[in-house]
């Protein structure tokens, strides 16, 4: 505690609370996550229903969206598809946060020859364009949902494994560590208690940036029909059906891309709030 009687955490909430980037960020983030969490309620109509007498269709009252070739609501496939692109954005972000702190733990701390194969294998990732990679990952195990996110997923390690090691290189030196094995303390228990904690503040930040990587990736994909398949709506394969209608029927292009655009900018903003808030030099608020 300081003198004011607050922990870091407290004064990093504060600064986070009072951060206007990190307030419009997450602000951004909590109405696309509310709009498409509650679509079954303020969808006005079924995402695949079609309605071939109304293709086409711009906005108007009772298809604020306009529709698609099918007749279908475009609001109400953006609302849906925002469940299907918001889990693509933070199911690789899990994956690759667990996976690549894993690594980077094990390789700053172990440091020898498991840390030139860990940091060699990351160097070897990260020579190769993330889009090429993980586009060569979904060639390889064919296109679909579940293996765009396995191949986003596999990209997004490098970044998480990099940064642990780095921090952990420091952590390791450090007294109490050092006080921690004169005692006896078991190496898990000192990874556990002492390592692992001190190097969540860059996780956080380093998750909360790759959530837009992630979200654009698997639009990526699906732009290019590698990622999620028709009917299931999803922003990018939306993108990637209404392009064909350009310029004419603008709207099957605008609308994602709108959703698309409003996360990631969101996400970048809440996290350079998360950064500056946990930076322990940052000024407390207040």
């Amino acid at each position: 505690m300081n003198a004011k009687g607050q922990s870091p955490g407290t004064r990093a909430w504060r600064r986070f609370w009072h951060s206007k980037v990190a307030i419009t960020g997450f602000v951004l983030l909590a109405v696309v996550l509310f709009l498409s969490l509650a679509a079954p309620w303020i969808a006005p109509h079924e995402p695949n229903a079609q309605n071939w007498f109304r293709r086409l269709e711009g906005p108007s009252m009772e298809y604020p969206f306009g529709t698609d070739e099918f007749g279908r609501c475009v609001l109400s496939r953006v609302l849906y598809g925002g469940r299907v692109s918001l889990l693509s954005g933070l199911l690789p972000v899990l994956f690759g946060a667990s996976i690549g702190t894993t690594l980077g733990v094990w390789s700053g701390y172990a440091g020898g020859k498991v840390d030139s194969l860990i940091m060699r294998s990351m160097d070897v990732l990260l020579s190769l364009p993330s889009i090429f990679l993980a586009l060569a990952i979904v060639g390889t195990l064919g296109p679909g949902w579940r293996n765009a996110v396995l191949a986003v997923s596999v990209v997004s390690i490098p970044a998480y494994a990099r940064i642990v090691r780095s921090k952990t290189l420091s952590l390791r030196e450090m007294e109490y560590v050092e006080a921690a094995r004169a005692i006896g303390a078991s190496e898990v228990r000192i990874l556990r208690r002492y390592i692992l904690p001190n190097t969540m503040s860059p996780i956080i930040v380093q998750s909360s940036l790759s959530i837009g990587f992630a979200i654009l990736s698997l639009a990526g994909l699906s732009f290019l029909g590698l990622g999620v398949q028709p009917p299931t709506s999803d922003w990018g394969e939306m993108l990637s059906s209404g392009r064909r209608f350009l310029p004419d029927s603008w709207w099957l292009q605008v609308f994602p891309g709108l959703f698309i655009m409003f996360v990631v900018l969101g996400a970048n903003l809440m996290g350079d709030g998360l950064r500056d808030a946990l930076d322990p030099k940052g000024k407390p608020t207040g």
